[in-house]
């Protein structure tokens, strides 16, 4: 008697075991269909019936997505036999590989010369350019070139823009069936909220495509020099300037002293009458 009750409990349990398993798996099936297409169901409590968005039957067009989507810059550092010239053959380049100056700022020392430059290339011509670049004369001195892979933030922008506009079609349609006021404006409301996040997708997506389209390249020319004094600049040179700048700084002197001669009769005054006075006490005493 025992045995057969033994047996009836491990069969209990085995069946028990088993609509677990099953009951699970069809969780499984059931959520990985639910997640297989983008569904949004919307209640408007104004309708005198339930409305729903359904963009399950939607077109998907991105399960294949291979394209890649890759963001290349550069930074080089080019240390410029001759700075004004190699900064007209960078001017050519730019020309020859229809790109263009996104910044261009200049800078000058008695030690060093820069051009900073941000140039922007289409990006089928980046390697051809840091090539010419490379046989200017001069020296790279530095140069980081670095890809960003941006392929899974493209399609989701994609895929959220293709979504939101059959949401928005969906809306669309819904507002047609609107029968008072109030549903017009709630209807109206989900419409102008939508509309505005599809402009911030497709802002994100136009700024992705451009960053793909022409890559950054950021160039600092530069011309050092060992000391203030200039190449090729003689002796007698360097003396004529310096007793060109103390006759400068010497006129400099004598125009502020000019500037202040009213403040100096007037303290030259107050001097003499201070003086008188202090006198005049002194002969009492």
């Amino acid at each position: 008697m025992q045995k057969i009750i033994l047996i009836m409990i491990l069969i209990i349990m085995l069946n028990s075991c088993l609509d677990n398993n099953q009951n699970s798996d069809n969780n499984g099936i059931e959520n990985a269909e639910s997640n297989s297409a983008p569904i949004m169901k919307m209640s408007l409590a104004n309708f005198g019936s339930e409305s729903q968005i359904d963009i399950t039957n939607q077109p998907n067009n991105y399960t294949a997505f291979s394209k890649k989507v890759i963001i290349r810059t550069g930074d080089i550092s080019f240390e410029a036999k001759d700075l004004y010239k190699t900064k007209q053959d960078v001017d050519r380049l730019l020309a020859k590989y229809n790109g263009y100056y996104s910044s261009e700022n200049f800078s000058k020392n008695d030690y060093r010369d820069d051009y900073n430059l941000s140039v922007r290339i289409p990006s089928e011509k980046f390697d051809l350019f840091l090539k010419d670049i490379s046989s200017l004369d001069g020296i790279i001195t530095s140069q980081n070139i670095s890809s960003n892979d941006v392929s899974s933030e493209y399609l989701d922008y994609e895929i959220r823009l293709a979504n939101k506009s059959a949401y928005l079609d969906k809306y669309r349609e819904i507002l047609k069936q609107a029968k008072s006021i109030n549903e017009v404006l709630e209807v109206q409301d989900k419409i102008r909220v939508i509309e505005e996040e599809i402009e911030s997708v497709k802002g994100r997506l136009k700024y992705l495509s451009d960053q793909v389209t022409l890559s950054t390249i950021n160039i600092n020319l530069f011309k050092t020099y060992d000391s203030p004094i200039k190449p090729n600049e003689s002796y007698l040179s360097r003396m004529w300037n310096s007793i060109t700048k103390g006759w400068k700084g010497l006129s400099e002197f004598i125009l502020i002293i000019t500037m202040l001669w009213p403040f100096l009769i007037i303290t030259t005054i107050l001097f003499y009458v201070v003086f008188k006075i202090t006198k005049k006490f002194s002969r009492k005493k």
